[in-house]
C-alpha cells in the first residue's frame, strides 16, 4: 500500500503522464479527421463552440462575485488571444499535421520550452549564467533540442510499414498524387515550417496571457471569454472562405463527431 507522501510525490509525473497521453491521442484523431477531408477552419469552430459551451456555464456561477469589470483594454486583449492563440495556433497545427506526422507534430511540439526560452532571454525575463552548471546546462539542452527539430524536419527517414501515404481530397480530385519524391519533401518541409511558426507563436501567446491574466485574473471567465471570440473568429473566417460549400459544415462520421467532442480546446 502506498502511503499519502508516497502518492503525493508521485501525482505530477502521474499528472504529466496522462496529459500527454490525452495529447497523442488528440494528435492522432485529428490527424485522422483531416486526412477524411474535415476542413481546417470548420474544425476549429466546432471545438472552440464547444469549449465555450463547457467552459461558460462554469466561469458564470465560480467567478460571479469576483470577475473584473469588462473594459475596451480586456475586449482588446480577448480579441488578440482569441484570434490569435485558439485559430491561428490551431490552423498552423492542422497544417503541420496534414503535411506531417502525428508522431512528428507531438515530438516537434517539444520545443516549445526552448522557443520560451530563448524568447524569455531575447525579452530579458531570464537570465543565463554561462560559466554555471545550470547555464551550460540550459544552452546544452537548447543546442541539442534545435539539433534534433532540425533533423526532423530535413531527415523524414524510410517508412517502417508499406502503408499509403494519406492524400488530402483537393489533391486526388486534381489527379497529383503525393507519393513522395521532390513534391513529398516540399509538403514534409513545408509542414516543418508551419509546426515552427505553431510553436513560436504559442511561445509569444504565453507572454500575453502573462499580460492578460495581470489585467483580468478571473481565469475561467477569461477562458471563457476567449473561447467565445476565437469561435465566433474561426466560424467568420470558415463562413467568408467556404461561403459556397455548406457541405463542409456536416460532421461526417463517428471520428470527425469524437474529434469535434475529445479534442476541445481549452486555453
Amino acid at each position: 500500500m502506498w502511503s499519502a507522501g508516497c502518492m503525493e510525490q508521485w501525482m505530477p509525473t502521474a499528472a504529466m503522464v496522462a496529459t500527454n497521453v490525452v495529447i497523442a491521442i488528440m494528435t492522432a484523431l485529428i490527424k485522422q479527421a483531416l486526412n477524411q477531408g474535415m476542413n481546417r477552419l470548420v474544425l476549429i469552430t466546432f471545438r472552440q463552440m464547444v469549449a465555450t459551451v463547457f467552459l461558460g456555464p462554469i466561469a458564470y456561477f465560480k467567478e460571479r462575485k469576483m470577475r473584473p469589470k469588462f473594459t475596451a483594454e480586456i475586449f482588446v486583449y480577448t480579441f488578440l488571444s482569441g484570434i490569435i492563440g485558439p485559430v491561428l495556433l490551431q490552423y498552423t497545427l492542422f497544417v503541420g499535421l496534414d503535411y506531417t506526422t502525428a508522431t512528428f507534430a507531438a515530438t516537434f511540439s517539444n520545443m516549445l520550452p526552448v522557443v520560451t526560452f530563448l524568447i524569455s532571454l531575447a525579452f530579458r525575463f531570464e537570465s543565463v549564467e554561462v560559466r554555471s552548471m545550470s547555464g551550460s546546462a540550459k544552452i546544452s539542452g537548447t543546442l541539442i533540442s534545435l539539433g534534433g527539430a532540425m533533423m526532423l524536419t530535413f531527415y523524414k527517414g524510410s517508412a517502417l510499414t508499406h502503408t499509403t501515404p494519406s492524400i488530402s481530397p483537393a489533391a486526388s480530385s486534381s489527379g497529383h498524387r503525393q507519393a513522395g519524391g521532390e513534391h513529398g519533401t516540399v509538403r514534409w518541409v513545408l509542414g516543418s515550417v508551419s509546426m515552427l511558426a505553431n510553436v513560436v507563436g504559442f511561445a509569444l501567446w504565453l507572454l500575453l496571457q502573462r499580460k492578460f491574466t495581470s489585467k483580468y485574473p478571473a481565469v475561467y471567465s477569461a477562458t471563457a471569454l476567449m473561447s467565445l471570440f476565437s469561435f465566433i473568429q474561426a466560424g467568420a473566417l470558415a463562413l467568408s472562405i467556404q461561403r459556397a460549400s455548406i457541405a463542409v459544415w456536416a460532421l461526417k462520421g463517428t471520428t470527425e463527431i469524437v474529434t469535434v467532442v475529445y479534442c476541445v480546446r481549452l486555453y
